[in-house]
Parts: structure tokens; sequence; C-alpha cells
């Protein structure tokens, strides 16, 4: 269920709530809303109002921990793409191919993390799966001759990328759990839904009503839709990861020279 659903379906299910609570307090007889019945209410619905509060708070800050931290990731996973890409150019003419397979992994991780992204103009790159490429582009690091410190430095970055790799799809296949998020729209119905019984029935108790609740199926909004920071409205940039496309292709690869060393295939 998308973010928007949710904070639709929780918009009116307090507004609902309330609403009738209000209709429940014209049929009833006036000695049980009397100051004994508020009173008693009241304490009920502080301690509801204080844990679902608590809890929600703790939701919003999770899912912006959450976000926070795969923006940084996708930072370190972008420094790591460059640093790999430079490495190679380093290594020189025998690299090229494995070089030619890096872009070609940058453009299907695009094109898989950030699906459907508007105003792409970044191809689909390799129809594998981005994992399966960065699979075959570590061996390919490991199989580059001559053996030298360059090549050790390349063994090392391919295993950060894998570690950064695993780490964003983490992020794209934790969600919250709907019916988590269900219970606390109950919670929130049922305070509405009492407040409703006892609330005045001016114009200005209900703009603060229908604002309050707005504020809080922003809240719920919010906490959805960063739990999965790779989709919907507010996704990670994928700015850092497309900046280096950009500077591969102003960095040409070396030109071969006559003992210029190919890389050996996979066995």
């Amino acid at each position: 269920m998308s973010a928007l659903t949710l904070a639709i379906i929780a918009f009116f299910a307090m507004a609902g709530a309330a609403g009738c609570g209000s209709l429940l307090a014209r049929r009833m007889p006036p000695d049980l809303l009397g100051e004994s019945s508020i009173k008693s209410l009241r304490a009920a619905m502080a301690l509801v109002a204080t844990m679902t509060g608590l809890i929600l708070g703790l939701m919003v800050n999770s899912a912006r921990s959450q976000y926070s931290e795969a923006e940084k990731d996708v930072q370190m996973y972008a420094t790591t793409l460059m640093r790999t890409d430079i490495e190679l150019t380093n290594f020189g003419a025998a690299a090229c191919a494995v070089r030619s397979d890096l872009r070609g992994y940058i453009e299907a991780l695009l094109a898989q993390t950030w699906p459907a992204l508007p105003g792409s103009s970044t191809g689909a790159g390799d129809a594998r799966p981005a994992t399966t490429v960065l699979l075959d582009l570590t061996r390919k690091l490991e199989h580059l001759s001559p053996q030298n410190d360059i090549r050790k430095t390349l063994i090392s970055l391919g295993h950060q990328l894998l570690e950064y790799r695993w780490r964003i799809s983490d992020f794209t296949s934790d969600r919250a759990p709907a019916t988590f998020i269900v219970a606390v729209i109950c919670w929130l119905a049922l305070i509405y839904g009492l407040l409703g019984v006892f609330a005045p029935r001016t114009p200005l108790v209900l703009f603060g009503y229908f604002g309050a609740i707005a504020c809080i199926s922003t809240a719920i909004f919010l906490v959805v839709e960063m739990d999965d920071p790779f989709s919907g409205q507010l996704r990670v940039p994928r700015a850092p990861i497309s900046d280096v496309l950009t500077f591969m292709a102003s960095q040409p690869c070396p030109v071969a020279t006559d003992g210029a060393l190919a890389v050996p295939a996979r066995p």
C-alpha cells in the first residue's frame, strides 16, 4: 500500500470518527455528557494520545534516520565507483574492457535502483540484475594482469562495491509493516471519536480538528514514504551515481600500445 493511500485512509478515519462522535453526542442523554464523564474519558484519552504520539514520533525519527543513512551510503557508493574508475584508468589499456563493464554496471544500477525516474536520460544498461553484473565485474578485476599494487587496490574496491550494493538492496526491501501503521491509525481514530463527543460544534473547532488531522496524516505519509528511500516521492537523489558516468565520459581510456596486455577471459 502506498504512502499516499495510507495518509488518505488516516485522514478519513480520523475525520469520520470525529464526525461519528459528534453525531452520537446529539443522541445521547444529557446526563451521560456530564462533568464526571468528561473527566473519566479525559484520563483515558490522555494515556492513548501520549502513547500514540510517542510511537508516531519514534517512527518519524526512525524513518528519517534510515533515509539519511541511505543517502550517505549512496554518496560513499559513488565515491567508490569513481575511485574504481580512476584506478582502472591508471592500470592502463589492459583494463579498458573492464572499465566498459563498470560503465554498464552503473547504468544497470541507475535503471534498477531508481526505476521509472521522470526525465531520465540514462539507458537501461545491462539487462541482467545489477548484482549479477557487479559479481561478473569483480571476477574480471581479480583476473587483471599484471599483478601489481593497482590490481590489489581494484580488488579491494570491488569488495567495497559489493558491500554497498547489498546495503542499498537491504534498504529497498525493508518496509514498515502495514499492520503497525493501521494500528496507529485506529488509535488516532479512537481519540478523535471521543473528542468529537465532547467538542463544541463551532467553525473554529471544526477548522482546528481538520488542521490537526491533516498534520497527523502528513506525518504518517512521511513515515511510510521515507521508509523506502529509493521509490515514491521522497527518494534519495541518484545524482552522485549519475555524476560518475559524466566523469567517466570526460576521461577516455588509455590508448593501447604494442606491449599492452589484454584482460584474460573468465574461466
